[in-house]
């Protein structure tokens, strides 16, 4: 079976990461998905507790079967590197683990510690990005690995980004229709973004 593994701060998850989420599942790049938020250690600005992150995707996939949430990065005091992460969940699910990407971050990958053991071990789902050639960077930086990359070239864009979502709840302005009803409703009552 193949697993996505879906990482990010989801601070808040947005109906473009949810829509994502079902569009890999129904055009059959994976079988199910595990959203993975990173723990409170994970320096990023702005980053609220993982609980309440944790809570917010647990509301907006209640009703779906094929997406889980993971706490295997919020449970953790250290940094966790992505191979620790999809090693962890290969064990849990005994699936091959598809881990995604957006082809912004391909340039980067390079320098990631263990780099090596995703490679060998999982797979990588690219999600491409505007005005990125996926498939020219990988021949020219990864043309002995090419068959551990899976390019989704057919899915919508994502059109939501958290930090705009932040702003609008910091400015007091409606950023309800970019969440899950319940989750807008889980912010206002814990008076996040504020």
């Amino acid at each position: 079976m193949k697993v996505g593994v879906f990482g990010g701060s989801f601070n808040p998850v947005h109906q473009g990461h949810l829509r994502l989420a079902r569009e890999l599942i129904l055009k059959d790049y994976i079988k199910r998905l595990v959203f993975v938020p990173v723990g409170d250690n994970y320096k990023k600005s702005e980053l609220i507790l993982v609980k309440h992150r944790l809570k917010m995707l647990e509301i907006a996939t209640k009703n779906d079967q094929y997406i889980d949430v993971s706490t295997v990065e919020a449970v953790t005091d250290e940094q966790n590197l992505t191979i620790k992460t999809l090693d962890q969940l290969q064990a849990d699910y005994l699936a091959d683990m598809h881990f995604i990407m957006g082809s912004d971050l391909l340039s980067e990958f390079n320098d990631w510690e263990g780099k090596e053991g995703i490679l060998e071990r999982h797979k990588i789902l690219i999600l491409n990005r505007a005005g990125f050639n996926d498939e020219a960077y990988l021949l020219k930086n990864f043309p002995k690995d090419l068959d551990r990359f899976v390019l989704a070239k057919d899915l919508n864009p994502l059109s939501h980004a958290s930090t705009k979502i932040r702003k609008l709840v910091k400015a007091r302005e409606d950023y309800h229709h970019y969440l899950d009803p319940n989750v807008s409703d889980y912010i206002e009552q814990n008076n996040l973004y504020k």
